[in-house]
């Protein structure tokens, strides 16, 4: 008698024949059909799943591309041309570069990248910024504190923002003999001395054959100065004076047993010491041949008066160096080398790099393009925010080797409100530089420009104004 088991399996195999017969057409097939419809199936599901996802994706995509720009502002990019413009109350106004967009728009607009034809129903209005202004703004981060360098060559100056030149030899003790600006200067220990009575420094010292190194006035700049070598003012030359058988203005001079001379000067009530240097001078001016000589004796039965004053100058007449076609300075700390090896004149900053510098009480930002920003250091000051913003001290002639940027426009920034909030942010966040007070001053990137303010406050540009000029500011009313 058949189980319960085989009358189902029985059942099975029946329902599986009338299926294959109205479907294959055969109740024998070779191979069931159930397996090849569940793969058709799951593979259906599949297709139809991925189609899904990237109908989904390319609709994320085209909603970010063109997002719905009423949400906010934003700097749109041609794909076509690399064209900018800002969005702002429904209108594109084409802008020159990314700063401008940023003191139209304000800090940390997004940027969407579109192609002309997404934008070509969107009403245009006038263009908005400033021609010139610089193209990227450099990272507060990136601000330099290192050595600057500058450097005079036969090509020109050039100016290496924290970074050193490269060779050359450093003058130690040796001094140069220059010429800047129709001036000679002799730059010795890290200073510099002018030679004021040229032809009787140059005679006295024995310098009349030695060939002036021509150099830029900034690189004169970057060193201090000291004492001028110039004739040593003597009162009543060729006096009577308490020196036997001597007149004012006489130079003597003492050898000791260790080969050490010290020289003096007849004054009307004694000697005053001098050094050799003061003594060359002295002799050279007076028509002296030679000093006399004292033995150690008479020298010191003699009065002896306070040391005529020498303080900066060289006590002895210094080794000159060869002229060099480059010199080289570096400030902080005023290292002078000479024939030292220089990329190129101009501006040198690394890319991407910036530096803050102060010269004659203003503020000056060097950026890559190797443009200087101005600002006047009282009015930067209460934005700087903390200690590290004082700037590095820096020779005010040096900004004559940094070209200056375009000069302001009077309505290129769309809102003087709004130039003014974004400097003042991006001061307080860089800790570095500010502007504020009657002249508004662009304080990043390598441009410069202005927007005179009757006083500092709050102002308000009128709606109906397209470019919202300086010129049609009202005063907010207080609250």
């Amino acid at each position: 008698m058949t189980s319960r088991q085989d009358q189902l399996h029985s059942h099975q195999f029946l329902l599986q024949r009338v299926v294959a017969a109205l479907v294959l057409r055969d109740p024998d097939p070779g191979r069931s059909p159930f397996p090849r419809a569940a793969g058709a199936t799951v593979a259906s599901v599949l297709v139809a799943a991925i189609a899904i996802g990237a109908v989904a994706l390319y609709g994320m995509v085209v909603e970010t591309a063109a997002p719905r720009w009423g949400d906010g502002p934003a700097v749109l990019v041609e794909k076509e041309s690399g064209a900018r413009l800002v969005y702002r109350d429904g209108t594109l106004h084409p802008v020159p570069n990314h700063v401008s967009a940023l003191l139209v728009l304000g800090p940390g607009p997004q940027t969407v990248l579109v192609s002309q034809r997404s934008i070509e129903e969107l009403p245009r209005g006038a263009p908005l910024g400033i021609e010139g202004a610089p193209d990227s703004v450099p990272d507060p981060r990136r601000l330099s504190t290192a050595a600057w360098t500058v450097c005079s060559t036969s090509d020109g100056p050039a100016v290496l923002v924290g970074a050193a030149a490269e060779g050359g030899a450093s003058l130690a003790e040796q001094g140069l003999l220059v010429r800047a600006g129709g001036e000679l200067h002799l730059v010795l220990h890290q200073r510099r001395h002018l030679l004021r009575d040229r032809d009787l420094v140059l005679s006295a010292l024995g310098w009349t054959a030695e060939r002036p190194t021509e150099v830029a006035p900034a690189l004169l700049a970057a060193l201090p100065r000291g004492p001028a070598l110039a004739r040593v003012p003597i009162e009543g030359v060729g006096g009577a004076t308490a020196v036997p058988d001597a007149v004012v203005g006489d130079v003597f001079v003492t050898e000791s047993q260790g080969g050490g001379r010290q020289y003096a000067v007849a004054l009307p009530r004694g000697l005053a010491p001098v050094t050799q240097l003061q003594a060359d001078l002295l002799l050279t001016d007076l028509d002296q041949r030679e000093p006399v000589r004292l033995g150690q004796g008479e020298y010191a039965d003699l009065v002896h008066l306070a040391a005529i004053d020498s303080a900066g100058l060289p006590p002895t007449t210094p080794p000159l160096a060869a002229p060099a076609a480059t010199v080289c300075a570096a400030a902080p700390g005023e290292i002078v080398r000479v024939g030292a090896s220089v990329p190129r004149t101009g501006v040198v900053v690394p890319p991407g790099g910036a530096a803050l510098v102060e010269a004659g009480g203003t503020v000056h930002l060097i950026s890559d393009r190797g443009g200087g920003t101005q600002c006047p250091t009282g009015r930067c000051r209460p934005f700087w925010g903390t200690a590290r913003s004082v700037p590095c001290p820096f020779p005010r002639p040096w900004s004559s080797c940094c070209p200056r940027g375009a000069p302001g426009s009077r309505g290129g920034a769309r809102s003087a409100r709004r130039l003014t909030r974004f400097i003042h942010r991006v001061c307080r966040s860089s800790g570095r530089a500010a502007t504020v007070g009657g002249v508004l001053v662009e304080a990043i990137g390598g441009g410069r420009w202005s927007a005179p303010l009757p006083r500092p406050g709050c102002w308000r540009a009128p709606r109906q104004s397209s470019t919202r000029s300086v010129a049609t500011l009202t005063r907010c009313s207080r609250r």
